[in-house]
């Protein structure tokens, strides 16, 4: 029975120390929002990132069938420091499951942390919750796309927090090709 004991012990004492020297998610500036903006709360902290739209690109052509969203925060000289994109979402409205996959046109989305031009942490969706994408309305006159998400993350590559959560999350982005 203590020979349990002291491995339970170490086992606390092993995963504590590793929580402890986790970084916490960077705190970044939403950039100029020129082509579109995001709000959420990214695990319960309000987050702000510019936005993006995009046609899908197959080969050499866009393809107007589909879509991306990009998402962005920037550090105080402007550099990119957090990146997040929806990828392969139908360019009509609807409700979307967002999954981890390696097909070519499922709804996929990643999420990177990313310091002097290089990526630090990366993050898949996670596979035990339900990550969404809503696409509530297509303007395509003004090229204008606008809707909500849920996403839920795990990775960080042992420097962050293990998951990230983009909940309650809205966007307007205009297309930028």
């Amino acid at each position: 029975m203590s020979k349990f004991l002291l491995f339970i012990t170490c086992v606390i004492a092993v995963f504590s120390c590793k929580k402890a020297d986790l970084m916490p998610l960077p705190n970044y500036n939403q950039g100029n929002q020129a082509y579109g903006w995001s709000k959420c709360n990214r695990n319960g902290v309000a987050w702000e990132a510019s936005a993006n739209a995009g046609y899908m690109t197959y080969g050499a052509t866009p393809d107007t069938n589909y879509m991306s969203i990009g998402y962005g925060t920037f550090d105080n000289d402007g550099i990119l420091g957090e990146s997040l994109g929806i990828n392969n979402i139908p360019v009509q409205v609807g409700e979307y499951q967002v999954i981890e996959s390696k097909e070519q046109r499922d709804i996929l989305c990643i999420y990177s942390l990313v310091t002097d031009d290089q990526i630090d942490a990366t993050y898949q969706i996670r596979k035990k919750k339900t990550s969404k994408v809503y696409i509530d309305t297509i303007d395509r006159q003004k090229k204008i796309v606008k809707g909500r998400y849920t996403l839920y993350f795990s990775g960080g590559d042992g420097l962050y927090e293990r998951n990230v959560d983009f909940e309650n999350g809205t966007f307007e982005a205009r297309f930028v090709n």
